[in-house]
This record gives structure tokens, C-alpha cells and sequence, in this order.
């Protein structure tokens, strides 16, 4: 553990920024689970915990490493979190404590789950072991502990997640159920001491059940990282809807609105235009394909060659979601950001969308003698540009506050009518 109040996978950064929403799957057939993703791939899901004590064939160790193949295919960068919860935390089925280690030991040799939940009730001496090997395989360990009857008291809640940190696990959960609302304040109060005085990794705390809920929906203030919601199926009392859940916390987390976020076709100006718009009013310039390029240590064709054009369009969604909160900024967006409604969704809640337009013909002579645009390998002509300006545009314009035409015009010109038109619009 590096000490930071954060970790990072698949450029989710958990403890940093808005709560992530982790989505369980709890189906028990492969063609169930497989299902089960792709639904949620129509949600807002940061991360997807997969309860393989759900799954029928949880005891053929080939069909546990296919199925996590399976899960990455269809979820892409989603991380997926690895759990097999047993009977006494609330899981689906009996496990001893050899077969548990076991399991755990393997889905870390593999390298298939990119976190891996650990139960405390294992014992300290068998979960600094599986810490470390899921460590040996740079894997992410989530110590937890669920208590389905009762709400222990506030010192026993924060000893245990202290006892977790003392194990070195990446990450400390732990649930119980509440049974009255003065329970809930109790966990509540426990995690805001634990994370203001003793924790230097990120915290997830929820209360289950009714009365519980609000946990999910608050936790943030308190210090807790992570928030389960359901899409479909629950996996514990108290789950909410995940789009629902999501709905809440942006209402909750809505930031200063002083960002200015450039949208459009390649070639329209963003880059050029950012530049002078920011010296303008004072703001940060922010090059979204830059900083991808610098954090991937690759260049953008680098990145569509090797991985596709879904694991970018992942890494320009999670960049927004941990974008900083202090500062005005201005944003030049990759042309294909607004293309996703979640992407839409995070930058009206941080600022104003800014749609540049150009004609195909002046956008062919901006970029037509450059090699690094791979969505245009093939369509280097108007036509070709005008033919996927065309797919893009409505998108393009249902997510703009503003448009401007960028055609045969000076910069300087572009930036102030910019600054002009959304001054009104930015805090509103």
C-alpha cells in the first residue's frame, strides 16, 4: 500500500472524488451472468462485483478463470471485483476456510479480477496471507466484514477497520445492519472518525436495510468511497437502483459550474481556440488528449491499435469523473467525448459545453496532412469527414449549450464571443 488516500484501477480512482458505484452480479448460470453484464454496461457502473458464491460452477476452477475472461470481454474497462462471500457474512453458500483460501489464492494467480474481496472472519493470520499473495499478482484487496443481525458499537466498528489497515488491504469495508436509525448515525460516526484520524487508504461503510439506505446515499460525507446499487437483482438488503443512486449523488456532488468544456469534430478548433480562451479569462488549459497520452505513456493511435477504440473512450470517462474539482478550467475534449451520455452528464454538472463547428472542407485542410487522427484512416477526403460528421452531429448538438462556427475566423475573435456568451451561463 502506497500510503496514498486512494487507488486507482482502470483509471477508477476509489477514495478520490464522487463515491463509485459498485454493481453486483448474483445470477448463478453463465448465460445469467453474461446477461446480467451487458445490462449493465446501460448503466452507471464504476465498478462490477461479481458474487461467485452465486455461481453453480464455482467449484470447477476453469470455468471460474473463463468467466472472468467472459466478464472482461463483455465490461471492458470496467473493473471487476472479485467475491465469493460465505454463508455467515450473508453469501450464497457454505465454504471452508481451506477451500476459501484456496479459491482466493488462485483467482490472484491468474490476474483475471482486478480487486479481490477479502473476509476479516477468515481470521488475521490466513488474510495477511492472501493479502500478500493477491499483492505478489498486483492485485487490489478489499478487507470486509458483514454483520447481517446487528450494528456493533462505534469503537468495535473502528478497530475493525483498523485491524484491516494493520493487514495491509488496499481497501476496508464493512456492513452491518442496522436496527433502528440511531444504528445508522453510529456506523456514520464511526467511519468519519476512522477516515479523519486513522485511515490513509479509502473506507466503505454501509448500513443495510430501510433504515440504512441513507448510507448509501451520504456515505461520501462521512468518508465513505464506494456505494452498492443494484441493477436488477440486489445482492444485500437496502440496494438501491443504480441509475437512481447515480441521479442522487451528482445532485449531491454538483461542483461550481466555472468549467468550460470545448466539444466537436477534429479539426474545429478545439486545441487552438482553448489556448487563447484560456489566457483570456485566467483559467487552466486542460488537453484532455494530452493528459491521457502522458498518463498511458502512448500516443492516442498507440492506444486504438493496441487496446480498441472502447478501453479510450473509458479512460476519457474516468479522466471527467476525477476531474479536479478547485479552479476554473478550460477543456478541449477528444472529438468522440460527448459521443456518451454519462460523459454529456459529468460536464454539465462541472461546467458549460462549448460546441465548435467547421465545414468538411476546412477541417480537411486543418488535419489532412496529419497521421495521427485513426478515425479518419481511410476518410481523409470531405466526403469521408462530412460521412462521419454526419453520425456525430445531432449527439453533438443536443449535448452543446452554445455552438460556434469556427470558419475563417480569427481566434482571438472565437475566444471572446466564448467568454462573452457563457459568462452568464457558468454558476447559474
Amino acid at each position: 500500500m502506497s500510503g496514498k488516500n486512494y487507488v486507482e484501477v482502470r483509471g477508477v480512482r476509489i477514495g478520490e472524488g464522487i463515491p463509485k458505484i459498485c454493481v453486483p452480479i448474483v445470477e448463478r448460470t453463465t448465460e445469467e451472468i453474461l446477461a446480467a453484464a451487458v445490462a449493465i454496461l446501460e448503466e452507471p457502473a464504476d465498478l462490477v462485483e461479481w458474487r461467485a458464491d452465486f455461481f453453480n460452477d464455482i467449484e470447477d476452477l476453469d470455468n471460474v478463470d473463463e468467466m472472468l475472461r467472459l466478464l472482461h470481454k463483455v465490461l471492458g474497462n470496467i473493473p471487476v471485483l472479485f467475491t465469493f462471500r460465505t454463508m455467515r457474512e450473508g453469501g450464497a453458500r457454505e465454504c471452508s476456510t481451506l477451500a476459501y483460501i484456496e479459491l482466493i489464492e488462485h483467482v490472484a494467480a491468474t490476474g483475471l479480477a482486478d480487486l479481490i474481496d477479502v473476509e476479516l472472519s477468515m481470521g488475521e493470520a490466513a488474510v495477511a496471507n492472501l493479502v500478500d499473495v493477491v499483492h505478489t499478482y498486483e492485485g487490489i484487496v478489499i478487507a470486509s466484514s458483514h454483520n447481517f443481525d446487528a450494528t456493533p458499537r462505534r469503537e468495535e466498528i473502528i478497530t475493525t477497520m483498523r485491524r484491516m489497515q494493520a493487514l495491509d488491504a488496499d481497501i476496508l469495508k464493512i456492513a452491518v445492519m442496522p436496527n433502528n436509525k440511531q444504528d445508522v448515525l453510529i456506523l456514520l460516526s464511526a467511519t468519519e472518525e476512522m477516515t479523519r484520524v486513522y485511515a490513509d487508504r479509502p473506507v466503505i461503510s454501509i448500513a443495510m436495510g430501510a433504515d440504512g439506505q441513507i448510507s448509501r446515499v451520504v456515505g461520501e460525507a462521512f468518508g465513505s468511497a464506494v456505494t452498492f446499487g443494484a441493477v436488477g437483482k440486489q445482492s444485500a438488503p437496502g440496494q438501491m437502483d443504480a441509475g437512481n443512486l447515480s441521479e442522487i449523488l451528482l445532485r449531491l456532488h454538483t461542483r461550481r459550474k466555472e468549467n468550460i468544456f470545448l466539444i466537436g469534430f477534429m479539426g474545429t478548433g478545439k486545441s487552438t481556440i482553448g489556448k487563447v480562451l484560456s489566457r483570456y479569462i485566467g483559467a487552466e488549459l486542460i488537453e484532455m488528449d494530452a493528459v491521457i497520452e502522458k498518463e498511458e505513456e502512448m500516443t492516442i493511435p498507440e492506444i486504438f491499435e493496441q487496446f480498441g477504440e472502447r478501453y479510450f473512450r473509458d479512460l476519457e470517462t474516468a479522466y471527467l469523473q476525477r476531474l479536479p474539482e478547485s479552479g476554473s478550467k478550460v477543456i478541449s475534449c477528444g472529438g468522440g467525448v460527448a459521443m456518451r451520455a454519462d460523459n454529456v452528464r459529468l460536464m454539465r454538472e462541472q461546467g458549460v459545453i462549448v460546441q465548435l463547428t467547421a465545414k468538411p472542407e476546412t477541417i480537411l485542410a486543418r488535419v489532412g496532412s496529419s497521421a495521427d487522427r485513426p478515425l479518419l484512416q481511410g476518410r481523409m477526403s470531405v466526403a469521408g469527414i462530412e460521412e462521419l460528421m454526419e453520425q456525430r452531429s445531432s449527439v453533438y448538438d443536443a449535448a452543446a449549450d452554445l455552438t460556434i462556427a469556427t470558419d475563417n475566423r480569427p481566434v482571438a475573435e472565437i475566444a471572446e464571443e466564448i467568454a462573452e456568451l457563457t459568462s452568464g451561463l457558468l454558476d447559474r
